[in-house]
């Protein structure tokens, strides 16, 4: 992605086709599992939905910036609420929640 200094795109208008128009994130993909202030234009954050050995899972992703309180706080909630398995980043170093056996694949 190119970046502008605002934290955009800055060949949205002419974007590739893959994988940047071919693309749907998480929050597109079931937006009534996430809240409107995680849309990644308002959070800087690309939730994306994963498989790894027969495990879904959401990754939350950081654009630009280290994850907020109140995000990390969020994601928790919604791994134990939801039963949900997440892998997210702080300090550049991969944090898993969920299930023992997802916690123990290999995720990079």
């Amino acid at each position: 992605m190119k970046k502008t200094p605002k934290g955009g795109c800055s060949i949205y208008k002419n974007r590739p086709e893959d994988p940047c128009k071919l693309f749907e994130c998480g929050w597109l993909q079931d937006p009534t599992l996430f809240p409107e202030w995680l849309k990644p234009e308002l959070s800087k954050i690309i939730v994306i939905k994963e498989f790894k050995e027969g495990h879904e899972y959401y990754l939350f992703r950081n654009c630009g910036q280290e994850l907020s309180a109140k995000i990390l706080d969020w994601i928790v909630l919604f791994s134990l609420n939801h039963k949900k398995n997440v892998v997210y980043y702080i300090d550049g170093h991969l944090r898993k929640l969920g299930t023992s056996k997802f916690c123990s694949l290999n995720i990079y």
